[in-house]
């Protein structure tokens, strides 16, 4: 079974904007969500994934932050 939903934390704002992806080889990657407004808090949100799969490999790529250089 793959990943079907995700749940993410850190404090407001950090995260505004990601991207979601899954690579079986951790060569070839599909994205498989794309979220705007994520509006995620520190006691976490909950994400349904759009298009879920059984990949060995996640890859999580931050494309709007509010401002933190630190996001990790």
């Amino acid at each position: 079974m793959g990943l079907m939903e995700m749940q993410l934390f850190c404090q407001p704002s950090e995260i505004e904007e990601f991207k979601l992806y899954g690579s079986p080889d951790n060569s070839t990657w599909t994205q498989i969500h794309a979220q705007t407004s994520a509006n995620i808090n520190s006691s976490g949100t909950d994400f349904t994934i759009d298009t879920p799969g059984s990949y060995q490999h996640y890859g999580l790529v931050v494309t709007k932050n509010g401002g933190y250089h630190n996001v990790s």
